[in-house]
């Protein structure tokens, strides 16, 4: 989707070709600036060597050179006055007159996302006085040329905020950011050995001072904290900050530096927010009022939380605009703005501040210096938020099954053995099927049942005036929980799928596999790169961690509708994902949770590979009447045992470890580099992770694994489970007519050791069989990029720059049918 025309569409135009000079010192020599910034040449030597240091080593030359921003009858008239700070929301300090062009050129293609954070970090940390921003345009040129033509397009322009840190600090400031306050203030007082700490309370700004270290005296002299202090704060005029009561606070070494002692001093400084109207409401109230840079303020501060970074590489900012009853809200970086974190951070925002006149917002996407918007999401707020109904099954009739008299004890091991005091164990009886023999021997039992007892009397009487006195109230009937896959991403995922489906129609393109799916392949690169033809062009990435063949299967066949499948599915894994030999817990904890065994009964399905569910569907079946008459019984006679889902909620709220000790088991098979906050997976089902793999840092912290004791390998074959889920897709996609591409995704070279090199070789000769014989299409990427680990987060996994270089080969492959 190309930007709005209204948000500046020539922005980041440039008045002159910048092509033909022949090196940077050269230009400035040679090519006079139109407004020279003082000491151009040592200014100059800094621009180069920094240029110099990220661009050289990837190949690539540049040239720059300095353009004015202000013409020159302003020019001359600034001269003879001085920058002061100036009391506006909008300018405040000296005025930034100069733009910085840099062009760039190598032969080979370079991904502006690659250099944008180390280029825009080495550009700011100069510190140029006066420059606003910086141009970097790059082209490639072919190896028949020796440099791009004049008449040559650029093939991507990025924009680096200059703007000083002082600068930035201040116009924050301005609007009453604390933090921001209290840096400037630290530097106004670092000559002088003080260090300042703030609190904001009742819009009093509370300033306390101490001294760094211990010199002539133990606490700051008034005078001079108040001679820094005053002046700066009065010309900030913070928003929303009536006054500022600053202390001089004896500094206490034996206390660690801690502040325990009544302060020395104190002194009371009115602000001009206490009699100006203009100064006095604070931002939120101004932004609910409709001031568009009172709420700039806001969404920018709540988009770059930390500050460092932001004064660092300069952070995401933002323009609005409002037309026709709608906000449209444009966030740029030199690195593309994550579409969950900055559209759900906007509409909130909106949402809370209920902006008369506005009906709705629209969030755009971009790269600083793109002219075409990398996503765009909108919220109508006059219409009701579409909620996803929870799947309601319809009644059925199930016979109640003749069950065979059960003697007392065994009754009371059975239910023992329900109550956990006992575990049963599998065993296979003389018919050769499955069941549960609990082990229990007759004085052990009986006494732990008699205690159990007790204690169960004893804690109910409790319990039960416990919710009396909290006036807990249940109702007769219970409806059943929401049943769950046991798999938060899965249903977080398929949750989304199904409103996307309802919202904008089924995705052209679904995107399957495991986490290398879902961290390898950017729906939005792919879109990019069909808009011309396809500008409407549909994706969803539904890769889900620990993902084998079994759990695709369970997704296409059994989860999504006929109606849901898209017109291309493009499967994203590996060997590892099909290996029949191991275990497969991802899709053992799908097929034996309640939701999944909820959707076997309704539509009639059979899980004929899970041993686990068949065993533990057969041990429910048989006890199911008993179950349902102990809890009966319970029920009438105990008031606590009703409300036992509240309870456990309510210890779970009040105790939280209580959860941690009960899945401590659990916990020892949780691979925690892939877990990830749901707030990091956009709209798309892609996660963009920024981290590189770097193998003499990430050794040391993570122990190697070779390829003979990797788990994910164990037991490899290629013929079993996976191989019979694989076929079952294959012949549901056929029968629906809808191709199947299978991508075996880049791994790094240190992963692929020489035995995880030979099952790699095995897979790839079983899956180009298949495309033989005319069931799929194989597209081999596991050497792609082996080398660079900047493309990768972990040895086997992909980051976003990976994932941008992927999806580009794929848009681009031959025997995809997009």
């Amino acid at each position: 989707m190309t930007e709005p025309t209204y948000l500046e569409p020539d922005r980041y135009d440039l008045s002159s070709p910048l092509i033909g000079f022949d090196s940077p010192l050269e230009s400035s020599q040679t090519q006079p600036f139109e407004i020279s910034p003082p000491d151009s040449t040592a200014t100059n030597q800094l621009i180069f060597r920094s240029l110099t240091q990220i661009l050289s080593p990837l190949g690539v030359k540049f040239k720059f050179s300095i353009q004015s921003l202000v013409p020159m009858s302003a020019a001359a008239s600034s001269d003879s006055q001085e920058h002061t700070i100036l009391q506006s929301p909008d300018l405040c300090f000296q005025a930034l007159e100069y733009r910085l062009l840099i062009v760039c050129f190598s032969p080979t293609s370079l991904d502006s996302q690659l250099i944008a954070e180390p280029l825009a970090r080495a550009l700011r940390g100069i510190e140029l006085q006066g420059f606003q921003e910086a141009i970097i345009q790059y082209s490639r040129f072919s190896a028949l040329q020796s440099a791009p033509t004049s008449t040559q397009l650029a093939d991507w322009r990025l924009r680096v905020d200059l703007t000083p840190p002082a600068t930035k600090l201040s116009r924050w400031a301005r609007w009453g950011d604390v933090q921001a306050i209290t840096q400037l203030l630290n530097v106004a007082l670092a000559s002088a050995d003080i260090q300042i700490s703030t609190v904001l309370k009742n819009l009093t700004l509370q300033i306390f001072c101490t001294l760094k270290h211990e010199r002539d005296g133990k606490f700051p002299a008034k005078k001079i904290v108040l001679d820094a202090i005053a002046p700066l704060l009065i010309s900030l005029t913070p928003q929303g900050i009536q006054g500022a009561t600053i202390y001089g606070v004896q500094l206490q070494p034996e206390l660690g530096g801690q502040i325990e002692s009544p302060p020395v001093w104190i002194h009371w400084l009115d602000l001009p927010a206490l009699g100006d109207p203009k100064f006095s409401l604070t931002p939120i109230i101004l932004a609910s009022r409709g001031d568009e840079d009172a709420l700039t303020f806001i969404l920018e501060r709540l988009l770059n939380p930390d500050l460092e970074r932001f004064l660092d590489i300069g952070g995401v900012s933002l323009s609005l605009l409002h037309r026709h009853h709608l906000l449209h809200v444009m966030s740029e970086a030199p690195i593309c703005p994550i579409q969950s974190q900055v559209a759900t951070t906007v509409v909130k925002v909106l949402q809370q501040l209920a902006l008369p006149g506005i009906k709705g917002v629209r969030v755009h996407g971009r790269i600083s210096g793109y002219s075409i918007s990398q996503w765009t999401y909108g919220v109508d707020f006059n219409l009701l938020p579409l909620e996803l109904p929870p799947v309601v099954l319809e009644r059925q009739f199930i016979p109640t099954p003749l069950l065979p008299k059960v003697g007392l004890s065994e009754r009371i091991s059975k239910y023992l053995v329900k109550t956990g005091i006992w575990k049963p164990q599998l065993t296979i009886d003389s018919t050769s099927q499955l069941a549960y023999q609990p082990r229990f021997q007759w004085q052990p039992s009986l006494l732990l049942f008699i205690a159990g007892l007790g204690c169960t009397i004893a804690s109910n009487m409790a319990i039960e005036s416990v919710m009396k006195s909290r006036q807990i109230v249940a109702d007769a009937v219970v409806a059943s929980p929401q049943l769950s896959f046991n798999n938060p991403l899965l249903e977080q995922k398929l949750a989304q799928y199904q409103l996307r489906c309802l919202q904008h129609g089924v995705p052209d393109v679904l995107i399957v596999g495991s986490s290398r799916a879902m961290r390898g392949i950017d729906p939005q690169v792919l879109r990019r790169s069909f808009f011309t033809n396809r500008p409407n062009l549909q994706i969803y990435n539904f890769g889900i961690n620990g993902a084998t063949a079994q759990v695709v299967d369970t997704i296409l066949r059994q989860l999504l509708t006929p109606q849901q499948l898209p017109k291309l599915v493009i499967w994203a894994d590996g060997a590892r994902a099909f290996n029949s030999g191991r275990t497969d817990r991802t899709y053992e904890t799908i097929a034996t949770s309640d939701r999944y065994r909820q959707l076997a009964r309704m539509l009639g399905f059979k899980n004929n590979t899970s041993t686990l569910f068949q065993a533990q569907s057969a041990f429910q079946t048989t006890y199911q009447a008993i179950d349902t008459a102990i809890d009966r019984r319970l029920a009438s006679v105990s008031l606590a045992y009703n409300r036992r889902d509240t309870l456990k909620n309510w210890l779970r709220a009040t105790v939280p470890e209580i959860e941690q000790l009960t899945d401590r088991d659990a916990l020892n098979d949780v691979d925690l580099a892939t877990m990830i906050n749901e707030r990091d997976i956009d709209f798309d089902g892609f996660l963009p992770l920024d981290l590189q793999f770097d193998p003499d840092t990430y050794y040391q912290k993570y122990t190697k694994v070779t390829g003979d004791n990797d788990g994910d390998y164990l037991n490899f074959q290629l013929h079993g489970n996976q191989d019979r889920a694989l076929h079952q897709t294959i012949e549901l996609l056929a029968a629906s007519k809808v191709p199947l591409v299978f991508v075996n995704m880049p791994l790094s070279d240190l992963y692929l050791d020489k035995v995880r090199r030979q099952y790699e070789t095995s897979f790839q000769q079983y899956m180009q069989q298949l495309m033989a014989d005319g069931k799929l299409t194989f597209i081999d990427m596991a050497d792609f990029s082996s080398k660079k680990y900047a493309r990768f987060s972990d040895p086997s996994h992909l980051n976003k720059f990976g994932a941008i270089e992927v999806s580009k080969h794929l848009a681009t492959a031959k025997g995809i049918k997009w």
